[in-house]
């Protein structure tokens, strides 16, 4: 005797979640619009791409399916967070520091960053900019805030631009050495 598997309608299999089958159906990828269930939906870490100045439309959305997920979303987090951990190791040099650099090439570009928060995030922002562009330093760095009022309220705004710059990073261990050795 052979067993016959029950035939779903068209309506329940409209109703399907499209990665694992279940039938709660919850919500929709917002790049595909494939139907999902609450377990199957993803979303990058909060405060990914925070650092960057232009985010790509397709990298905006909260509800992934795994397929859009691996494909478009995930090796952006992974070019970001590559990005982030350059820029935590960039140089910065402020505008007073200017003689005692060794650089090897210094862009002719300027980059600007406004309405930071706070002095640190400003200059985390510069660096991973010249961490994008493929630089390791920031030179001519200024970062300057601004208050503002807003009746009873006051708050600051954070605001900076420098160069980026490739630097010898061995010559420059050198000579902090050495100033190190005449303090």
């Amino acid at each position: 005797m052979r067993l016959r598997r029950p035939v779903l309608s068209c309506a329940v299999m409209e109703n399907l979640c499209e990665t694992c089958r279940t039938p709660d159906v919850s919500t929709a990828c917002q790049l595909c619009e494939k139907q999902l269930c609450e377990d199957c939906v993803l979303a990058p870490p909060n405060g990914t791409f925070s650092l960057q100045e232009k985010v790509d439309p397709e990298l905006v959305h909260s509800v992934y399916c795994r397929f859009c997920y691996d494909e478009k979303v995930e090796p952006e987090v992974l070019r970001y967070d590559e990005n982030k951990a350059k820029a935590e190791n960039v140089y910065i040099f402020f505008t007073t520091q200017r003689k005692e650099i060794p650089l090897i090439k210094h862009s002719k570009l300027t980059v600007k960053v406004q309405n930071c928060a706070d002095r640190d995030e400003t200059i985390l922002r510069l660096a991973f900019i010249a961490a994008e562009k493929g630089f390791n330093a920031v030179i001519d760095t200024e970062v300057v805030y601004a208050k503002k009022r807003d009746h009873a309220y006051q708050t600051t705004a954070w605001s900076g631009h420098g160069s980026p710059a490739a630097v010898d990073e061995e010559k420059l261990d050198r000579q902090v050495k050495r100033n190190a050795m005449y303090r």
